[in-house]
């Protein structure tokens, strides 16, 4: 299969000197800071610059920026101040950042340097140096004009060390190929097409193994509730395991659910809206993204990324609401809803993913609209059967600032997925949909620590196009990284 040409990443590269010719000169400041650094100046462009602060009948203090176009004998373009306080809350930081990159004219000849003078510690800084990077992704692949437009090179100011900018342009070139395939079209990105990208990880790196399972494989193995799901679709379904072998010790495994177009099946969706549910295969996106990370950073680790890829179309042979299953595992489900699937084929994996002993699941999905209704586009929604592996998940979520929020996993929530046919249902009645998708899960884990990330509000923007984020990636970089025996 042809794997499309996708927007080149440019790696951020470390600036040795603060001025040169063609640069467009972010610089982050704080009102304590701002003279040290306008030292850095020539004297003529020092003056400059202080006459046009003068003309704001406003001093120049804490979220405020300013961009400044230069005198054409300096080497600058523009320099572009931002005042930040040393104690400024991220979400502000980044939004500023943001701003300034809508306001920046930058051409693809030119550099973006930024140079931060508050000198916020490194985890701030890839943070906010990551949503500079990002503002700049285009998905134009598909538009016969192309927009007027292509990547600058961006460069960082920074005394940071060579490890910090591998960092950085891993993350950020998973985020841009977990990107680039969230917003394909469904007739382009198919279950196959996801496991052709899973074999181009192999292909790449040399620490891992990929081994792909076709519809008949995945029936084989007795995945009846992943073969249903897939039943109605020309498109079959794939699941791909992908192995990185980077150190010793059980495997941590992280599913992403990877529902190439999702129509809800016999149980329609609604027209309106239905177009973005090309969307619904984002967890298994980020899966192919998270795997291309961790391969290029060469985390001490070993990760089995699962990507189960399917399709959910309605057909003669789709389906049906009042079937019964017969799972992996041998516990058998009601079908209430063929439009509440993700969880069927996610729980075939798990059962699966056993057979590795991994000291830990995590599954990552954009399961439901109720995660969008409980916490809208800011947090991703957890819920997980370990409360050490939670609180993992949520201190890497405050350091990456790729925010989760766990919600119960009660007992009580357990009655509302009860079938008077068979073990379970797959939806409940009258029930908060997005924890009861998490108890269906639950009866899935047998005792391993697990976590769901269900992001449906985060992965991609609802009801908007070209909208894929890249998120949960930040989180589960953080995570990896602390459980690498290399302690980064």
């Amino acid at each position: 299969m042809k794997i499309l040409p996708h927007q080149c990443y440019q790696p951020l590269k470390k600036a040795s000197v603060l001025v040169t010719a063609d640069t467009h000169l972010i610089m982050i400041v704080s009102e304590q800071s701002l003279t040290y650094a306008l030292s850095a100046f020539e004297t003529s462009t020092q003056v400059h610059i202080q006459k046009v602060l003068d003309t704001f009948t406003a001093p120049f203090k804490t979220g405020m920026n300013i961009s400044i176009a230069c005198p054409v004998d300096t080497a600058l373009l523009s320099l572009t101040l931002v005042c930040l306080p040393e104690d400024l809350a991220q979400e502000r930081l980044f939004n500023l950042i943001k701003n300034v990159t809508k306001d920046l004219n930058i051409q693809a000849s030119n550099t973006a340097r930024l140079a931060d003078t508050v000198k916020h510690d490194d985890a701030i800084t890839l943070n906010f140096l990551t949503h500079f990077i990002q503002s700049f992704y285009q998905f134009d692949v598909f538009k016969t004009t192309k927009p007027d437009f292509s990547m600058p090179q961006i460069e960082f100011y920074s005394g940071s060390d060579i490890i910090f900018f591998q960092e950085i342009n891993a993350l950020n070139h998973g985020m841009w190929l977990t990107k680039d395939l969230a917003n394909l079209p469904a007739n382009i990105c198919t279950p196959a097409y996801l496991a052709d990208h899973a074999r181009l990880l192999a292909e790449r790196f040399n620490t891992i193994t990929t081994d792909i399972f076709d519809a008949d494989a995945i029936s084989q193995l007795g995945m009846g509730a992943y073969t249903a799901v897939g039943r109605g679709s020309d498109n079959p379904a794939h699941m791909s395991v992908i192995h990185y072998h980077g150190g010793e010790g059980e495997p941590i495994v992280l599913i992403g659910k990877g529902v190439t177009f999702d129509a809800g099946g016999i149980t329609l969706k609604k027209a309106p809206g239905m177009g973005h549910m090309t969307y619904d295969m984002c967890g298994a996106a980020t899966i192919v993204g998270i795997m291309h990370i961790i391969a290029q950073l060469q985390l001490n680790i070993n990760v089995i990324g699962i990507v189960a890829a399917v399709e959910n179309l309605p057909d003669g042979d789709a389906y049906r609401p009042g079937d019964i299953l017969t799972t992996l595992s041998g516990q058998t489900v009601e079908i209430m809803s063929t439009d509440a699937e993700g969880r069927l084929i996610i729980a075939d994996v798990m059962t699966f993913a056993q057979r590795f002993t991994p000291s830990a699941m995590i599954d990552i999905a954009t399961l439901t609209g109720a995660a969008i209704q409980s916490l809208g586009h800011v947090s991703s929604f957890m819920v997980s059967n370990h409360d050490d592996l939670a609180q993992q998940l949520l201190d890497a979520s405050e350091i990456a600032f790729d925010r989760t929020w766990q919600m119960p996993l009660w007992d009580e929530y357990q009655e509302a997925i009860d079938s008077p046919f068979a073990d379970m249902m797959n939806a409940g009645v009258n029930s908060p949909g997005a924890i009861t998708a998490g108890c269906f899960l639950s009866r899935y884990t047998e005792d391993i620590p697990w976590v769901h990330l269900d992001v449906a509000g985060t992965a991609f923007m609802h009801g908007t196009g070209n909208s894929a984020t890249g998120r949960p990636l930040p989180l589960l970089l953080q995570y990896l990284k602390m459980n690498s025996k290399q302690g980064t």
